[in-house]
């Protein structure tokens, strides 16, 4: 029993209808003695009625296909029928290989035999001939080993479809296979009625909220906190509980509160470690982003976002990239405390959530420089209208922390610059000038020192003393008015106002110009407003500004 034979279905092999095999019962019990002896015994305790049940083991009917013990090439055969006088003597065809190294057999003769003795079952499959009024021709499955050392019978496995079941392995063709692709149930569907069966007291998520959630998972700053999501939306985390039920001899109560089993409503919500984290980010959501929804049971458990709300930009996708990281986490928390027996200090663990923060934001700065000649790929917050507003700005800036989390993630040894030798303040002529009297050039000034800002601050790795001295320099060179300006109408509310009279006030024109050959070639002239600032500057740069910002109002 140890070994695990305690039912007579444990000696019993389905797939060939015959008692297990001294070689598997060896591999099976390994080196007990008198095995054999005590495995007759056992056979032979058997009722015959139970026998019946478990599988015929009288007459093979016709058709049925064997292999001599002897190294003849007239090895194989086939039983054609059994006499009528029920003596045991039966017609075997006999077949040999076309070839040595082929499966492909031919018929070679007929003899008669009684019983049938020194012959193993095999399987061959009968396929068409190439032409028509030719018999089937046979060719051995797994090149004429017995049934009794295959790994599958392919006779007595088949195939599924709803109701139909097909028998035989080989019976898989092109009609087959598109009824099962037409008929076949969908990821989401059955992930969705995972979902209701493991979570009854939660919506289930639907179709249309799992596809979202995958696209929106690809686009998340680090794939490796992706992957943590996307195992929590199939119901794959491997938490104790969920080893537990794939059989693995593990403890499943919570490490972290002792308080019941690590299932995975209980990791990621129902511990009260982990609901304390939970209540901190409601906290600060509910504050700065005025927002009631994203913060509950069903958008902790399955990430999906509400119909009205965009998975690639603004709050939605800032939401999906906090919930990555604060599963993190708690992830880490849970690993530190099971494996090396001491959980994340909530100091720690609140760092680690920053950090994880800041690296999230300086990839999405690097992504968006990369992709900037290519405006129609997937790029992190884009046109994140909130942030064109001064309050926006800093709303974001105090719920990240973004100040204090690039301080933290510095290194000691690289220490900030400002470089504002090469910085050329001619792109200012023209549109800043008239930006005090003409609002159709606001705009455009705006995206120039939008521009200067950004590469001012790359540069610098965001330091924000050099955002100041950028609007030093700029103040000190002509344009005194042009930092006050800066802060009250291109991070202000009057931004919008700055782009809808630039938009509208821009217009496109075509002027002919003549080639050498007489011809001439109508050539587009650039329109300002092409460029988009709070669209194409990144997230990090927009809360960098804003950072400039508060040092220049204290």
């Amino acid at each position: 029993m140890q070994k695990g034979v305690c039912l007579i279905g444990d000696l019993w092999v389905a797939n060939t209808n015959r008692w297990i095999s001294s070689d598997q019962l060896k591999e099976l019990l390994g080196q007990l003695p008198d095995q054999e002896a005590h495995f007759t015994q056992l056979i032979q305790a058997i009722p015959a009625e139970w026998r019946q049940i478990l599988g015929p083991e009288g007459i093979d009917p016709p058709g049925t296909w064997y292999v001599g013990d002897t190294d003849e090439a007239e090895r194989y055969c086939g039983l054609e029928s059994w006499t009528e006088d029920r003596s045991g003597k039966c017609w075997l065809e006999t077949y040999k290989r076309v070839l040595p190294n082929l499966p492909t057999l031919e018929r070679s003769g007929m003899r008669i035999q009684y019983g049938l003795g020194g012959l193993k079952e095999i399987r061959v499959q009968l396929r068409p001939p190439k032409e028509e009024g030719f018999p089937l021709i046979p060719v051995l499955v797994g090149n004429g080993v017995s049934v009794d050392k295959l790994k599958i019978d392919p006779e007595v496995w088949g195939w599924s479809l709803g109701d139909l079941v097909v028998m035989g392995m080989d019976k898989l063709d092109a009609n087959l296979i598109s009824k099962m692709h037409s008929g076949a149930e969908s990821v989401s569907s059955r992930t969705g009625r995972r979902w209701s069966q493991q979570v009854p007291h939660l919506r289930p998520p639907s179709h249309s909220e799992l596809s979202r959630l995958w696209s929106q998972l690809q686009a998340l700053p680090s794939q490796k906190l992706a992957s943590l999501l996307w195992l929590q939306s199939h119901l794959a985390v491997p938490t104790s509980q969920w080893l537990a039920d794939k059989g693995m001899y593990v403890n499943t109560t919570c490490d972290r509160c002792k308080e019941g089993p690590e299932t995975m409503q209980h990791l990621w919500w129902e511990c009260p470690r982990s609901r304390k984290w939970w209540k901190w980010w409601v906290y600060h959501w509910n504050r700065f982003a005025e927002r009631l929804d994203l913060t509950g049971e069903r958008w902790v458990l399955t990430g999906c976002l509400p119909e009205n709300t965009s998975s690639t930009e603004r709050w939605g996708y800032i939401a999906q990239v906090g919930r990555a990281i604060m599963f993190w986490v708690i992830w880490a928390d849970r690993n530190n405390l099971k494996f090396k027996g001491e959980g994340l200090p909530e100091e720690q663990a609140e760092e680690l959530f920053k950090n994880l923060l800041a690296t999230a934001i300086r990839a999405d700065w690097a992504r968006r420089r990369g992709q900037q000649d290519h405006a129609r790929r997937e790029s992190w917050f884009r046109g994140w209208k909130m942030a064109r507003s001064m309050k926006g700005a800093l709303v974001a800036l105090a719920f990240f922390g973004l100040m204090s989390v690039v301080a933290a993630s510095r290194s000691e040894d690289d220490t900030d610059v400002c470089n504002l030798a090469n910085v050329n303040l001619d792109s200012l002529k023209g549109p800043c000038d008239a930006m005090a009297s003409n609002l159709g050039r606001g705009g455009e000034c705006c995206s120039k020192i939008d521009a200067l800002m950004a590469e001012v601050l790359d540069n610098s790795r965001f330091n924000q003393e050099c955002g100041v001295q950028l609007l030093n320099k700029i103040a000190m060179n002509g344009y005194p008015m042009i930092a006050l300006d800066y802060v009250d109408k291109c991070l202000g509310e009057e931004r919008r106002a700055l782009q809808a009279v630039s938009s509208s006030s821009s217009v496109t024109t075509k002027t002919p110009t003549p080639t050498p050959t007489g011809k001439s070639t109508d050539k587009t002239a650039p329109s300002s407003h092409s460029s988009t600032p709070a669209a194409a500057i990144p997230i990090l740069m927009q809360l960098a500004f804003a950072f400039v910002a508060i040092a220049l109002l204290h």
